[in-house]
């Protein structure tokens, strides 16, 4: 008993009241079963009148829950479906808004590169009409073939400098392939579920030997790709008559408004996680572990990971941009960390009194709430679509992973229902049958 007390005291700062007391609690004795169980087999242990009262007294606990249960007021299942609906589309969502938010980060990086360098060009005709194209990194996913645990300690990875001059972390050692571990956060590492992995013993992997907190489970990987983007004002620069020296003041102007949109849209997505975390925290009858923030900590992780390994390698101009170009995407995520608890704080403080955060948000208070915020997201005008796209994907990976199989229950034969059984039973226990 104390310690069923212990976990419902657990519950509490939750808003889940659950009573322990003589009505909600009831004591059924196994030893009468366990005779019951013994006489069908020819055993008789003796003791018969012990045992009667024994059962006498069960089924008097029995009818006693029943009892209870009959003056329950029935729980509206719709709305839990709703609820659990609202909670697996938040948890769908966390780990692509944080990858497109770092995206973002990125690009904002990419703009702010080709500005400067359009600010000491003397491109002329089509190496100039080049330079003034807007570029952005997209995410594409890619479905592996099989999950697979792979080591994410500095040694058993390495960076890689794609064609668009980006650093790309390549996983080389594949510690286990593949691995079917079930329930367990994918992308994301010091996930205690992958102590189970069977390249593990004793917590330590039996093929690279780091510990499994340096591990995680891989069903997909993005990839980078760079993308020339339609400007409207880009393609009308191009067909005017201005200097050289004021389309590049032009398209940097273009590159300063894109940066602009972009932290925008960045500020959505962050906010709207944090929205989503806070929901999730205040809805929850387990306790919560915000996923968000975990993900940003290994976001950060993957990025110091990708210092470790530039700084082992030779000094040199190529080394030195990756180094700076790493360690401000770590900078910024640090930003986006701040942030998004920050944010989760303002929502606490516009719950106690009631009213709207100093930007005008309030808390979601329920699935519709949710269904319109994921919306407004969808419909960014940069990085809506991409963000929509990724969730897709993941989604499915994790719905093919879990290897469902449908059986189909064959028609006829006799028909049992756990509602009628219980009326019967409350209907001659009240008629002392």
């Amino acid at each position: 008993m104390p310690v069923l007390m212990k976990l419902i005291e657990g519950h509490q700062s939750s808003g889940v009241d659950i009573k322990l007391n003589n009505t909600t609690t009831y004591n059924f004795d196994s030893e009468s079963f366990r005779y019951l169980a013994a006489y069908k087999n020819g055993v008789d242990q003796g003791n018969r009148d012990d045992y009667t009262r024994s059962w006498e007294r069960s089924v008097q606990e029995t009818f006693r829950m029943l009892q209870h249960i009959q003056s329950l007021v029935p729980h509206p299942i719709a709305s839990t479906a709703s609820l659990n609906a609202a909670r697996k589309l938040i948890t769908d969502l966390t780990i692509p808004m944080a990858d497109i938010s770092r995206n973002i980060s990125i690009n904002i990086q990419l703009n702010q590169d080709e500005s400067a360098r359009l600010a000491d060009s003397k491109a002329k005709g089509k190496k100039l009409e080049d330079e003034l194209m807007v570029n952005r990194i997209d995410l594409e996913t890619h479905e592996l073939a099989q999950p697979v645990t792979v080591c994410g300690n500095s040694a058993c990875i390495e960076v890689n400098t794609n064609s668009d001059g980006n650093q790309v972390t390549n996983y080389k050692q594949r510690c286990h392939k593949p691995c079917y571990l079930e329930n367990i956060r994918t992308d994301t590492l010091n996930t205690a579920e992958l102590i189970g992995c069977a390249a593990m013993s004793n917590g330590d992997c039996r093929v690279c030997g780091h510990n499994y907190t340096e591990h995680m489970h891989v069903m997909y990987e993005h990839k980078e790709v760079k993308r020339q983007v339609e400007d409207v004002t880009i393609r009308q620069l191009l067909n005017t008559a201005l200097s050289d020296e004021d389309k590049r003041a032009a398209a940097v102007s273009v590159r300063n408004l894109l940066i602009e949109e972009y932290r925008e849209e960045q500020e959505q997505i962050d906010i709207a996680g944090a929205k989503f975390g806070f929901y999730l925290k205040h809805n929850s009858i387990t306790p919560y572990n915000d996923a968000r923030v975990q993900y940003i900590h290994h976001q950060i992780q993957q990025e110091k990971n990708k210092l470790g390994v530039l700084a082992s390698e030779h000094m040199s101009p190529a080394n030195q941009e990756a180094r700076r170009k790493t360690e401000e995407i770590i900078d910024s995520l640090m930003v986006t960390m701040a942030a998004y608890e920050e944010y989760d704080r303002m929502l606490e403080e516009a719950m106690k009194r009631g009213a709207a955060t100093r930007t005008g948000d309030v808390p979601l208070s329920g699935p519709d709430d949710i269904e319109r915020e994921v919306k407004k997201l969808y419909a960014l005008k940069h990085f809506g679509k991409q963000l929509e796209n990724i969730k897709k994907k993941v989604v499915h990976k994790h719905q093919a992973a879990r290897h469902e199989v449908t059986y189909q229950v064959p028609q006829g034969g006799h028909k049992w229902s756990s509602k009628n059984w219980v009326k019967s039973a409350y209907n001659k226990f009240q008629n002392g049958i």
